[in-house]
């Protein structure tokens, strides 16, 4: 029996006795779960990926990325995006969406699976968007969906886009919820303006419901804004992964079924994410924690105007270190030379 089929008949079987007593968990079991829940180390989605066939409800997007190139390393690099308040749909795939990525996130698996880096990319980079020009790289979602997204974030890295994800930022609440609260740390105490009725102490915080997606939206309380903003979302991340870690480790089967049904329903990801595929890469990543996450931001040259509009512009040079390290599986290293985000 292939592993996704003896997830599929694990987590069925145990779905349906939720109300019934629970018995002693064999280790098998407890392996497993560690292995599905460890990989969202760098995507607060790849538990939904891991189990899609399991659940139902996620969106699956063909033809967004080349299905026929194979990392040559055998690292990976996933795109995240998030978008605000748009459910999945086909068009998410390569149709024009009329909705921009509000975030992007290249998260590097490196090949031996000891750790994830996050880079994220801000949502105003100047950027060339194939087949429509210069744009901020958040247009590419909105003109082309997911295919664009990967096409132009491919370009401006010079790197394989492997996999692809979509989340609806809307859905981070109840995720949050699920979890039973996302720690995160906050540089200093501030009042969401974005989503007024939210503050936020200097230090850690936990975050529930629509108090976390006011977290992960704000920038306008922050002097650098969308460069704050980043960082907080990295913040979120990096609880996200502590807690699912906690969820493993306690063996709590339905807090982490519960966690996959409610982001089922507001993600998609390419095809190419089989079932067996992304068992495969949660077993490899079963021994990551918050711990082993770190991140960065794509290397910027300050704010300027370009057709009349206020945009990120890129440092070349440290673009192309950034893509030398990416390509040559040295993420880590970029990131403890040029420094983190946060």
């Amino acid at each position: 029996m292939h592993l996704a089929d003896e997830l599929e008949c694990i987590l069925s079987s145990r779905m349906a006795a939720f109300t019934e007593p629970k018995p002693a968990r064999p280790r098998a079991i407890a392996v497993l779960c560690a292995a599905l829940l460890t990989v969202i180390a760098g995507t607060t989605i790849t538990a939904v990926v891991l189990t899609h066939s399991l659940i139902g409800g996620l969106t699956v997007l063909p033809d967004v990325v080349d299905a026929t190139a194979q990392p040559e390393s055998g690292a990976l690099n996933v795109l995240l995006l998030g978008v605000d308040g748009s459910a999945p749909d086909d068009s998410w795939a390569n149709r024009s969406t009329g909705v921009r990525s509000d975030t992007a996130m290249l998260v590097h698996v490196p090949a031996d699976r000891s750790s994830v880096q996050i880079v994220s990319l801000m949502r105003d980079t100047w950027v060339e968007v194939p087949g429509h020009g210069s744009a901020k790289l958040n247009a590419a979602f909105s003109w082309g969906g997911a295919r664009l997204a990967v096409r132009t974030v491919e370009n401006l890295l010079a790197v394989q886009v492997d996999h692809v994800a979509v989340v609806d930022f809307a859905g981070l609440g109840e995720f949050a919820d699920a979890l039973g609260g996302v720690p995160v740390e906050s540089p200093k105490a501030f009042r969401s303006r974005n989503m007024p009725g939210f503050s936020y102490k200097a230090g850690p915080n936990v975050l529930e419901g629509d108090r976390a997606v006011a977290f992960v939206r704000e920038r306008y309380s922050f002097e650098d804004a969308d460069f704050q903003r980043v960082r907080n979302q990295a913040s979120f991340v990096r609880g996200a992964v502590d807690r699912l870690h906690e969820v493993a480790t306690d063996l709590d089967l339905p807090k982490f079924v519960g966690v996959v049904q409610r982001l089922s329903s507001t993600a998609a990801v390419d095809a190419g994410l089989s079932p067996l595929a992304a068992a495969r890469i949660g077993w490899s990543l079963r021994e990551v924690d918050g711990s082993a996450v770190s991140n960065t931001t794509l290397p910027t040259a300050g704010t300027a105007t370009r057709q009349g509009q206020s945009v990120v512009m890129q440092d070349n040079d440290g673009v192309a270190r950034l893509t030398e390290a990416i390509r040559d599986d040295r993420v880590a290293d970029f990131i403890r030379r040029e420094g983190s985000s946060t």
